[in-house]
């Protein structure tokens, strides 16, 4: 029976030992993360500034051929015949300077460009001999042109692929395992409406979740604007102001739009990079969960992704549920436009009915016009020659007859403004329901679309199957003959050796 001390010791050495082996891998990764930082530390810059100040010389960039992940290379080609040489500043990180000799600067023309890959774009907001990367060119090749005035030399210069330090990388990778990371900032506009310095709503904080982006006010909890949006397909939107490098804009949707400042360039960069992180890997998660038919390419299937075999029979079951759903809103759409035409010619014969009762009633309303006309040239003669008492009553029938069309000519204009808003009305109600019908023609044009696209990766996909199942066979039937010589060979053997 062990007693209590005996009990309390081996407890001790166990600790003693884990503590051990925590300090040795604790030292181990100080060491490697020292090798990968840089070997001097007495120029290394820190990426993430430790101060909120606007004049701390800060950046997330390292100069080139620098130890980081991926090395970062300067190209030079062209015909020149002066001095060109692309670097980073050293008193700057993150600014790109060409320097010419030979020539004088002023009779140079820059033109920068962003290469990623199979297209590239011009930075039509850099003229000048240096450029300051930011969020946008990290993966990407910065490339810039010289040329000269008044003659054919031309100096291209290649950077790239830009990175960012290790540092950076390990804050990033850190928010990512954590699915959270906190940003303070300042809020200068809501849709273009500025918002005053003294706000409660101008100190702000950015909150960056699993699967989605919070936005909030820090101090006031009264804050009525929408602040959350989910990491979809097409928002949130990050884009950087070029004008002013601690400025950036965040869109939630279309009629939401947030301007924010930062207090420093390095954090902008740092903010706008993890957004893009965020939602790339939640677009990337939903692809591989969601969206298996993906992986398929030009109706090819690929039958090991990530050294992973895929089912075949999944692939095509799937396909055969997304068809029948396409089916059906095929089918619902149908509907709809039918439903729309009916109520398309209903609403036409219903404006024929009504300009034809208004075409009648203006030919009515034209021979009362007429009759009265007559009757006041009657009332005139018998005016002007007095006689019988039957003349006189004469005049007194036409005076009754002609206070009666006054009361029906208002009447007449009365309906003629009723029948014209109605005709107005259904003029804005058919142009509605025509906007209507194209749309669902342009949705049921598209789903026709996919579901064409889908029977043709379908057959691919059977097609396919069917050169596998005809592969096995042949396969199995080679084993099998394989078996049968194998077996010989055995006799053969067993033969040989009695």
């Amino acid at each position: 029976m062990e007693t209590h001390s005996d009990v309390f010791k081996k407890l001790g050495t166990h600790v003693t030992c884990a503590l051990q082996e925590v300090g040795a891998q604790l030292k181990f990764h100080a060491k490697q993360a020292t090798n990968e930082l840089v070997s001097n530390f007495d120029n290394l810059k820190t990426p993430f500034c430790g101060r909120l100040t606007n004049e701390i010389n800060c950046s997330l960039f390292q100069e080139p051929n620098s130890n980081t992940l991926r090395q970062t290379q300067v190209k030079t080609s062209g015909n020149y015949k002066f001095g060109f040489e692309v670097n980073l500043l050293p008193q700057d990180l993150g600014v790109l300077s060409v320097s010419v000799t030979g020539v004088d600067v002023s009779l140079c023309d820059f033109t920068w460009r962003r290469v990623l890959y199979s297209y590239e774009w011009h930075l039509d907001h850099v003229s000048g001999p240096t450029y300051k990367l930011t969020a946008d060119d990290v993966g990407t090749t910065i490339a810039v042109k010289c040329s000269l005035r008044g003659s054919d030399e031309e100096a291209e210069a290649e950077v790239g692929p830009i990175d960012i330090d290790v540092r950076s990388k390990r804050l990033i990778q850190e928010s990512l395992i954590n699915n959270t990371s906190r940003h303070q900032l300042y809020l200068v506009d809501v849709n273009s409406e500025k918002v005053s310095a003294g706000s409660d709503y101008r100190h702000f904080v950015l909150y960056l979740l699993e699967e989605e982006l919070v936005l909030k006010p820090e101090d006031n909890l009264a804050f009525n604007f929408r602040t959350k949006c989910r990491f979809g397909t097409d928002y949130p939107r990050v884009t950087l102001d070029f004008e002013d490098e601690l400025k950036f804009y965040v869109e939630f949707d279309q009629s939401l739009k947030y301007s924010l400042r930062v207090y420093n360039k390095s954090q902008r960069d740092s903010v706008v990079l993890m957004i893009r992180v965020f939602h790339s890997r939640v677009l990337l998660n939903n692809c591989f969960e969601n969206n298996q038919t993906e992986l398929t390419r030009d109706g090819r299937l690929d039958l090991i992704v990530n050294k992973k075999t895929f089912s075949l029979n999944s692939l095509i079951q799937r396909q055969s549920v997304d068809l029948s759903n396409l089916i059906l809103e095929n089918s619902r759409l149908e509907r709809e436009l039918e439903r729309s035409k009916q109520e398309k010619s209903f609403l036409e014969l219903e404006m024929k009915n009504t300009i034809q009762v208004f075409q009648e009633q203006i030919a009515e309303e034209s021979l009362k016009s007429g009759s009265e006309s007559s009757r006041m040239k009657v009332h005139e003669d018998t005016s002007r020659h007095p006689g019988t008492s039957k003349l006189i009553s004469r005049q007194t029938t036409s005076a009754s007859g002609f206070s009666d069309p006054e009361t029906s000519n208002n009447e007449n204009q009365g309906l003629y403004m009723e029948l014209f808003s109605r005709n107005a009305s259904l003029n804005e109600k058919l142009s509605l329901l025509t906007k209507e019908n194209a749309s669902l023609h342009d949705q049921l044009n598209n789903q026709v679309a996919e579901k064409n696209r889908l029977e043709k990766q379908s057959k691919c996909v059977l097609k396919d199957y069917e050169k596998m199942i005809s592969e096995n066979e042949q396969l199995r039937t080679k084993m099998g003959e394989l078996r049968s010589k194998i077996k010989k060979l055995s006799l053969l053997n067993s033969d040989y050796d009695g």
